[in-house]
């Protein structure tokens, strides 16, 4: 619960402070895949160290370099492009690779709209 509250005052202050629209960008597909999310990741490098840091409370501290590890290994599930992605983010945000998988499939858990 107090995770979830975290989360939600995070995002309220973040998405409050903020005076004009977020911006929006175009995914160049041309570019290699480990380079198409670099731009993003940079724009957003103040606020990566705040989301991780909220996410890893889902995780007790001792089981964090497993659980990464763990993640890191579905790469191998994952199509190559989608992989290399990941892999490019991890770099630019400077998290491991498996922190990346993961805080990526909470996101596709928490974005799914169950009414549809």
């Amino acid at each position: 619960m107090l995770v979830k509250i975290s989360l939600w005052l995070l995002l309220f202050f973040v998405s409050t402070a903020a005076d004009h629209k977020p911006k929006r960008y175009a995914i160049n597909l041309d570019l290699s895949p480990s380079d198409r999310w670099t731009q993003v990741i940079r724009d957003h490098s103040d606020a990566i160290p705040a989301v991780a840091s909220i996410s890893r409370l889902y995780i007790p501290e001792v089981l964090q370099p497993l659980v990464w590890w763990l993640a890191s290994q579905l790469t191998y599930f994952f199509p190559v492009e989608y992989t290399e992605e990941l892999k490019g983010i991890a770099r630019e945000s400077g998290l491991p690779l498996g922190e990346v998988v993961g805080l990526n499939i909470l996101y596709d858990i928490t974005a799914f709209d169950r009414r549809q």
